[in-house]
């Protein structure tokens, strides 16, 4: 920021709603429901490590950017990138959906 001192709202999800208003806090916020979700869903059904420490990383992101996120945007420290991977990562899990079984070859 080019002020001496930068002011930023209390966690992530106050800040976005600043930044671009209501509408687009909301969208900010669903975002993260249907990313919380994916991944938890995913982990409920799959329960291999890949797919519960995606999801408890998720999980950890989200409460962490919850509570405060000052410190991190203070200090310079940009967790984005990181927020972004997961967010990807549980787009990538496997869905609910079973595979069709091979039909037997002759």
């Amino acid at each position: 920021c080019a002020l001496p001192i930068c002011v930023h709202a209390h966690n992530l999800w106050l800040q976005r709603a600043a930044e671009l208003g209501i509408p687009g806090g909301l969208w900010f916020a669903a975002l993260w429901v249907v990313a919380v979700w994916v991944a938890w869903r995913s982990a409920l059904l799959h329960r291999g490590p890949a797919t519960v420490g995606i999801f408890l990383a998720l999980a950890g992101a989200t409460i962490s950017n919850g509570i405060d996120n000052v410190p991190s945007l203070v200090a310079g420290l940009r967790v984005y990138l990181l927020t972004w991977i997961l967010f990807g990562l549980a787009a990538a899990l496997p869905s609910n959906a079973k595979p069709e079984p091979a039909e037997p070859t002759v």
